[in-house]
């Protein structure tokens, strides 16, 4: 048996009734970590849907783009099919490709030099998604709030609200301490299936030059997909934000993941020497 299982079955037998939340986060964290370079194997149809709203909550305006995602040589790159859920113009259609063409052929001139500083960069922010996700069980105090079940499979529901004394170690993490946040746990391989969060203090974008208030909501959800791997199903925010020091919006963000399909993660750009 694998290291790995044995300590998930451990695990599953020292929790009994009464799991241990944040050794449930540190255990949710890892399993879906382990199985994050599989998702770089998919492509699919990623849908952002953004709404308008006025101050009543009622929608004043809605826009919508589609887009193909998929992974060249291990980088994502996503290209526009669709508006507001009608196909493109055949014009922008062929423009979306020549770029699409164009990222090919840059891939496939790349020297050993270029390609390694450009997974690099790629390894070194998916590293720091994972300090990110692992801090999570450090920054909260924690809670088992009940059991549930989920897309018929039973979970654990784990609550949290901001540990008073906690010292964000990276930039990433001060979002932590400005959030309450819930968490739904898998019984049977601990992949963490839908998170909420509630912002209750002022969160600052890019200098501070866009703030989500407090009130704000984010939902996520994933869903597993071909029998192996965990993968985003829907991603929901709304609330009230503000842009420089002036603007204050009321939005809503939807983004739905569809159609993933499964590609050769070996498969690589060829150079035009290679193809000869």
């Amino acid at each position: 048996m694998p290291t790995w299982i044995a300590l998930f079955v451990a695990a599953g037998a020292a929790f009994g009734s009464s799991p241990d939340p944040k050794e449930l986060l540190r255990l949710s964290a890892q399993a879906n970590w382990r199985t994050a370079e599989r998702a770089r194997e998919y492509t699919f149809l990623e849908r952002f849907e953004e709404r308008e709203l006025d101050k009543r909550g009622a929608v004043k305006k809605v826009e919508v783009k589609t887009f193909e995602v998929l992974f060249l040589d291990g980088s994502r790159y996503q290209r526009l099919v669709a508006r507001d859920d009608q196909p493109l113009p055949l014009a922008e259609d062929r423009k979306q490709q020549e770029k699409l063409d164009k990222e090919f052929a840059k891939r496939s001139r790349e020297d050993d030099r270029a390609r390694a500083k450009r997974r690099a960069k790629d390894d070194k922010r998916r590293r720091e998604m994972q300090e990110f996700a692992s801090e999570v069980a450090e920054a909260f105090d924690l809670r088992i709030e009940g059991e549930g079940t989920i897309d018929g499979r039973d979970v654990w529901i784990v609550a949290g609200t901001p540990r008073q004394g906690y010292r964000p170690p990276n930039l990433r993490a001060k979002i932590l301490p400005k959030v309450n946040g819930r968490i739904w746990i898998e019984k049977a391989g601990y992949h963490w299936v839908k998170l909420e969060a509630e912002v209750i203090d002022t969160v600052s974008f890019g200098l501070f030059l866009f703030r989500l208030l407090p009130g704000a909501h984010i939902e996520v959800e994933q869903r597993f997909v071909n029998g192996e791997v965990w993968l985003p199903r829907e991603v929901r925010v709304g609330g009230t934000a503000r842009l420089g020091l002036v603007k204050k919006m009321h939005n809503e963000a939807i983004i739905t993941f569809d159609r993933y399909r499964k590609f050769q993660t070996d498969t690589r750009i060829l150079s035009v020497d290679e193809t000869q």
